[in-house]
C-alpha cells in the first residue's frame, strides 16, 4: 500500500517535511502540481531516476523536464545567452517547459541526446517552496505511463497501477482533485528560432467562450467556428484540436464541423483512429476525423498519416486533440491554421467550450 497523506493549508509545511524526507531517501514522490499530479525525484541522483523511469516505462533516450526554485538555480543547470535571457523574462515563471543547453549539473538520462535540459520555473508556491528547500532540481514528469493520461485525482492514480509499481512509489501527497488542465507548453530556445514543441493550455490568440444546453447547440457553434477559416484554406489546412472528458460532446462537436461542409454521417473512430471524408464544397475538398483516445504514446501519432492529410483544402478534426498537441511543429510547417477548442461540463446538460484560434 502506497504511503498517503493528505494536504491542507495549515500543514503544508509538514507535508513538505515528509516529501524531502523521502526524496532524501532517493524516494519518487506523487506531488500535485500547476497541470496535473507529478511524479518528483531528485534529478541528480541516479537511482531515483532509475526508479522513476521503471514507475513510467519511460523509453531510453526520452528526456525528462525539471523543476527550479528560482533563476539562480535555472542558471546553475542550463546556458543562456542574453537573447534567451530576454526571451525567459517574457515567459517565466508561467506554464512553460523552456528547453536550453544543459550544463550537465543532472542525470545524464533526463538531457536529451543533444544535450539539452528542459526546465521549469512555475508560478506553484508549493512546488517553488518544496525544490528551494530540498536544494537540488526535482523532475517534473506527470504522474503516469509514458503516453497515457495525466493524473487529476489521486484515488484513479492508486487504483490505475499494480502493487509491483505502487511499491515504486514512496509517497502520495494527495490535495484533491486538481483543474483539469492541459500540459505544459515546451519552448526549444536551442536554435537560431525559438520552436513551440507543445502546446499547452497557453494560447498566443484571443480566445471566446460559448455555453451549450443541447448537442444542436454545440453543431451550431461548431458550425459558426469553422466559417471564418473556410477562406483561408487554400494555403493550408484547417485543423481543430478538441479536447475534453469523455461524454464531453467531442464527436457532436465534430459532427458539426462536418454539417458545415456538407458532411451529414460523421461518426466516431474511436477504434480505427481516422475516417476520412470527401467534401463537395467550394472550398474543402476532404474532411478527415481523428479519435486520439486509443494512442498511448507521442511516437504512435508518427504512423497515422497526420502529416500526409495537412493539405491545403483540407478540414482536419482531432477528438483527445491534447494528445495532437506533441504535433505542433508538423502543423506550422504545413501552415495549418488551429482551433483549440475544450469542452467542460457545467452541469449535467450545460457545456463550455472554449475557443482559442491561432490565425
Amino acid at each position: 500500500m502506497i504511503r498517503t497523506i493528505k494536504l491542507s493549508d495549515s500543514d503544508s509545511q509538514k507535508v513538505i517535511d515528509t516529501a524531502l524526507a523521502c526524496l532524501r531517501r532517493g524516494g519518487v514522490v506523487v506531488f500535485p502540481s500547476d497541470t496535473a499530479y507529478g511524479l518528483l525525484a531528485d534529478a541528480t541522483n541516479l537511482q531515483a531516476v532509475k526508479t522513476l523511469t521503471r514507475f513510467k516505462d519511460r523509453p531510453a533516450g526520452k528526456p525528462i523536464s525539471v523543476f527550479v526554485s528560482d533563476w539562480k538555480m535555472l542558471r546553475e543547470l542550463v546556458k543562456v545567452d542574453a537573447s534567451q535571457e530576454a526571451t525567459l523574462r517574457r515567459l517565466l515563471p508561467g506554464p512553460f517547459t523552456v528547453i536550453l543547453p544543459s550544463r550537465r549539473r543532472v542525470v545524464s538520462a533526463i538531457e536529451s541526446q543533444t544535450g539539452s535540459l528542459g526546465v521549469r520555473l512555475i508560478r506553484f508556491p508549493l512546488i517553488n517552496r518544496l525544490v528551494k528547500q530540498y536544494g537540488q532540481p526535482l523532475t517534473a514528469t506527470s504522474a503516469n505511463l509514458s503516453g497515457s493520461a495525466p493524473r487529476y485525482r489521486i484515488d484513479t492514480f492508486v487504483r490505475r497501477f499494480p502493487e509491483k509499481k505502487q511499491a515504486l512509489i514512496g509517497l502520495v501527497v494527495d490535495a484533491g482533485p486538481l483543474p483539469r488542465r492541459r500540459p505544459s507548453t515546451v519552448i526549444d530556445l536551442t536554435g537560431e528560432k525559438l520552436q513551440i514543441i507543445r502546446q499547452g493550455d497557453w494560447q498566443p490568440a484571443s480566445s471566446k467562450t460559448y455555453l451549450s444546453r443541447s448537442p444542436g447547440a454545440t453543431k451550431a457553434i461548431a458550425k459558426k467556428l469553422v466559417d471564418p477559416f473556410l477562406a483561408r484554406s487554400s494555403t493550408g489546412p484547417v485543423v481543430f484540436l478538441v479536447s475534453g472528458a469523455l461524454g464531453a460532446g467531442k464527436t457532436v462537436f465534430a459532427q458539426g464541423v462536418g454539417e458545415a461542409v456538407g458532411v451529414d454521417n460523421v461518426v466516431s473512430p474511436t477504434f480505427t483512429v481516422a475516417y476520412e471524408y470527401p467534401v463537395r464544397h467550394p472550398l474543402i475538398s476532404r474532411l478527415i476525423h481523428f479519435d486520439l483516445y486509443h494512442v498511448r504514446h507521442h511516437d504512435e501519432l508518427e504512423h497515422l498519416g497526420i502529416k500526409a492529410a495537412l493539405q491545403p483544402h483540407h478540414l482536419l478534426v482531432f477528438e483527445w486533440g491534447e494528445k495532437g498537441g506533441d504535433l505542433l511543429s508538423v502543423f506550422q510547417k504545413q501552415n495549418s491554421r488551429l482551433v483549440y477548442v475544450e469542452i467542460q461540463y457545467v452541469d449535467g446538460v450545460t457545456r463550455k467550450l472554449s475557443v482559442s484560434c491561432r490565425l
